[in-house]
């Protein structure tokens, strides 16, 4: 995973609450609640999620500010020496343009991007997914469900897929 946003310890943290029944905002202020979990204390039910996520062979690059050319580089390290099988990039608008791309407006660069990194995943023979953030808030619109045309710049020319998240209690 190259967290471009967040740090690996906020990451972290997001999937443990994903496994456990507590919010990050508890497990970072450890507000956990005396309440048994399934007959278990809650603290050792985190101890025990905590063991189960660390023994998952995830790899997370938080640098940050990393250049299109600086993420392949890394990209094609990591999967050699530890037989990546997916790459995740969160998220795809925070890849700086190199230097020979700095010219490139964002809706050119954000498909150029696209197109580098569909090839990363062929050089390295591995998927690449690019997440992104969309922004389907409009002044006056009624809630609905994401398309392809919330996408920004390229609705996603380059993907061989696009998926879109859509959690309506949100």
């Amino acid at each position: 995973v190259f967290s471009l946003e967040m740090t690996a310890e906020d990451l972290a943290t997001v999937n443990l609450a994903s496994v456990t029944s507590w919010t990050s905002d508890q497990l970072r202020s450890g507000e956990l609640g005396g309440n048994l979990v399934n007959g278990i204390d809650p603290w050792v039910s985190l101890e025990q999620s905590a063991v189960e996520l660390g023994r998952l062979p995830i790899f997370i690059d938080d640098r940050g500010e990393i250049d299109l050319p600086g993420l392949v580089m890394r990209a094609r390290a990591v999967s050699r020496q530890r037989g990546t099988r997916l790459i995740c990039i969160d998220y795809r608008e925070l890849v700086r343009r190199g230097r020979d791309h700095t010219k490139m407006s964002l809706p050119e660069w954000v498909p150029y991007l696209g197109y580098q990194l569909k090839a990363l995943a062929k050089a390295v023979n591995v998927p690449v997914i690019a997440l992104a953030q969309i922004n389907k808030a409009r002044p006056g619109d009624i809630p609905r469900r994401p398309t392809l045309d919330d996408l920004p710049y390229d609705g996603g020319q380059a993907a061989d897929s696009v998926f879109c998240l859509h959690r309506p209690e949100l």
